[in-house]
């Protein structure tokens, strides 16, 4: 399994957002469910996830007890999607 980096938020350039709700308490059982769905992105959107962040009111310090948990990412896909064209 990827492991993806997560440093200060970052401000534009944002490709996609996940939201995890907040039913989930235990941080190591937040971030195994976090990579899981990052992984599940990969394969099913065909892509690969090369930066992934916390986002929201979590990485500003702001949560509240039934905050949710928001990962922001960039991803690129395959070198032939980007030269194809469909028609």
């Amino acid at each position: 399994m990827k492991r993806y980096e997560a440093p200060p938020p970052v401000i534009g350039g944002i490709a996609a957002k996940a939201t995890l709700s907040p039913d989930v308490y235990n941080d190591c059982a937040v971030q195994e469910e976090i990579l899981k769905r990052l992984d599940q992105i990969e394969r099913e959107e065909n892509v690969s996830i090369f930066y992934a962040c916390e986002s929201g009111s979590r990485a500003w310090g702001f949560e509240s007890t039934d905050s949710d948990w928001d990962v922001r990412f960039l991803y690129v896909h395959p070198r032939v999607w980007y030269l194809s064209v469909d028609v």
